[in-house]
């Protein structure tokens, strides 16, 4: 399924620059409890929970977004003009989030500083209990996952067009497996108190994001039948 593709490239592409840039310091503020243990496992288990509470949370908003998707597709027989619309939005999205992440224009993420601040107090009030409990871990995963970010509501758009609850909750499951690899790094080394690699990847990381909504506005396009779609094989790449 080509949403599925798309979500999980979204996560290994924009975990590169953006989750790095803007999640850094929340999995430095996550990762306190592990940082405080001298017990190597214990730093790993607690880093493994944090992950799984928050893939868990990506799991129920895409079932949500679904649901909604499934809603339009009621209402409407076809949800490809819908779909276009999507792609069309993604595009300019992850257009926006490829100078963001260049550093030539303000995060998506200043537009809801207010809700990034109740965010960051329930995290310190939760972090202030004891933190021997792996329910704690987990907790705060399901947290983090409740974030703020452009780039987890540019995936529940592109989501919610497959118009399944399961297939939508799958989808961004397989978005949060592709942020894994950078961001269990990202908190590894938060850990280690060595995160000096992150800028080496800005550049990079922008450009794939670049591409990738270049990909998603053809797709839409497509969807409109303004311009053919294109096949790689048997994969359609817009």
């Amino acid at each position: 399924m080509i949403p599925a593709t798309a979500l999980l490239l979204m996560g290994l592409l924009g975990s590169l620059g953006h989750c790095v840039g803007m999640c850094t310091p929340v999995t430095l503020l996550l990762s306190r409890p592990a940082r405080g243990a001298e017990d190597g496992p214990v730093r790993r288990g607690w880093l493994v929970l944090l992950h799984l509470g928050r893939l868990s949370t990506y799991a129920l908003l895409g079932a949500l977004a679904g649901v909604l998707g499934h809603l339009l597709s009621a209402w409407r027989a076809s949800l490809q003009p819908v779909q276009g619309l999507v792609a069309l939005l993604l595009a300019g999205v992850l257009g926006y989030m490829a100078g963001a992440v260049a550093g030539w224009v303000p995060p998506l993420e200043t537009l809801w500083a207010d809700w990034t601040g109740r965010w960051g107090q329930a995290v310190r009030r939760a972090l202030a209990r004891p933190a021997s409990s792996t329910l704690q871990a987990y907790g705060l995963g399901l947290l983090w996952g409740l974030l703020p970010c452009g780039l987890v509501y540019a995936a529940l758009l592109l989501a919610a067009t497959t118009g399944h609850p399961l297939w939508a909750a799958g989808g961004m499951l397989l978005f949060g497996l592709g942020t894994l690899p950078v961001m269990a790094g990202v908190g590894w080394l938060a850990v280690r108190g060595d995160l000096r690699q992150r800028e080496r990847w800005r550049k990079a990381a922008a450009l794939l994001l670049l591409l990738f909504g270049v990909q998603m506005a053809l797709r839409g396009l497509a969807a409109w039948g303004l311009v053919p779609h294109f096949h790689l094989g048997g994969v359609m790449l817009w």
